[in-house]
């Protein structure tokens, strides 16, 4: 077999493999952790919850932090609508 029979042949095996595999989607999604002070709590719950973020864990001390999960796209977006808001 020559070069172009071993490209249609590994074309052709490439085809079957792809076209019987089974496709899974995952979203993936980033953790973050911030420290902020009790001024601008409510801001920060506004922004998490109208951008799709996920509170995991609070602590309420005198330096409150939350670790929060964002799906990754919207990272970049929220970050940047942030930080323009003030």
């Amino acid at each position: 077999m020559g070069a172009a029979g071993l490209v249609v042949a590994y074309k052709l095996s490439t085809y079957e493999a792809l076209s019987q595999a089974k496709i899974t989607i995952k979203e993936l999604m980033i953790n973050y952790q911030v420290s902020f002070g009790y001024e601008v709590m409510g801001t920060l719950m506004d922004a998490l919850n109208r951008h799709g973020a996920s509170v995991i864990h609070q602590d309420f001390s005198d330096s409150p932090s939350w670790t929060f999960r964002f799906l990754c796209f919207m990272i970049l977006y929220f970050w940047i609508k942030l930080l323009l808001r003030h």
